[in-house]
């Protein structure tokens, strides 16, 4: 659109939220620690010591099963590696070996020996998880803005739960039953970098559901926007700007420009969008072409 149109500014009601963030439009929100302890990862250290001595003892396994087992536990590593990069707010793509781990992860196909028993259909199941948390965090990191703002948008997930396909595996592993072990092993290992990725998507909650932001009246335009807050920021600060615009969600970069204050408690405050993609500028102008048309119809009808 080179209309004239795109100059439009209009008020509206939307979702939105604002946060501080550097020049190169980074914002700490939270510490490694804040989505696993160090507690948490002595643990995990102390059974993958564990489950390794068991794998190397078991004799009664074979080798098929072995060998399943070592495709899992690859596949929950690159898990692991991808989750580790987005506890640190860092785009695992720009690592010299993302393209090579993701080739090997789709390679890996489970011989799963035991297909058709409760323990075959289990294995199925952890590999399945697996693969579905893959495929959520290869999804979040491919839809990142910019590779600085990673979003979860769809929520929070149950711990894998064996008894959803054997209902006394516990037992088995106490009395010495070294599949059984291994299994137990295996899905504690899981199930603590499952809560991982619950505990970083409840610390991104607040930037990844729409529904959590406020809804606020804005004068808003392609250039940028304005609005009372009671919030006032430094002058050429730089925020990210999150929006709900009908449907679709627009998250951008700005950079404060006026901040006036009202009286003790409000003001007004106008962000210039900074380096404002042309698509999304377009996005802008549109969903403010719908809502102008919207209310004019509201006003005929009335």
């Amino acid at each position: 659109m080179n209309s004239i149109r795109r100059f439009l500014r209009y008020d509206v009601e939307i979702p939105l939220y604002l946060e501080m963030v550097n020049m190169e439009g980074v914002q700490k929100r939270f510490s490694e620690s804040d989505v696993i302890t160090l507690e948490e990862l002595d643990s995990i250290d102390k059974m993958q010591r564990e489950l390794k001595n068991i794998m190397e003892d078991v004799a009664n396994l074979d080798s098929d099963t072995i060998y399943t087992f070592h495709l899992i536990s690859h596949k929950t590593n690159f898990m692991v590696w991808l989750l580790e990069h987005l506890m640190k707010n860092s785009d695992p793509t720009q690592s010299n070996d993302f393209k090579f781990r993701t080739r090997e992860f789709k390679k890996l196909r489970i011989l799963n020996t035991l297909e058709g028993s409760k323990i075959g259909a289990l294995i199925t199941g952890i590999d399945q998880a697996v693969v579905k948390h893959v495929n959520e965090l290869t999804e979040t990191i491919s839809n990142s803005i910019e590779g600085k703002i990673f979003l979860y948008p769809r929520g929070e997930h149950d711990l894998f739960d064996s008894t959803n396909y054997v209902k006394n595996l516990q037992t088995l592993a106490d009395k010495g039953v070294s599949i059984a072990k291994v299994l137990v092993l295996f899905i504690q290992i899981l199930n603590k970098w499952e809560t991982a990725f619950n505990r970083l998507k409840a610390l991104n909650k607040h930037i990844s559901e729409p529904s959590d932001w406020e809804l606020t009246k804005i004068n808003l335009s392609a250039g940028g926007l304005s609005l009372i807050s009671t919030n006032c920021y430094e002058k050429f600060s730089y925020l990210n700007i999150f929006m709900g615009l009908g449907d679709q969600i627009l998250i951008c970069r700005g950079k404060m420009v006026v901040c006036t204050q009202i009286n003790d408690d409000t003001n007004r405050i106008a962000i210039q969008f900074d380096f404002l993609s042309m698509e999304n500028a377009d996005k802008i102008t549109l969903f403010l072409q719908r809502q102008e048309l919207l209310d004019a119809m509201k006003k005929i009808a009335l």
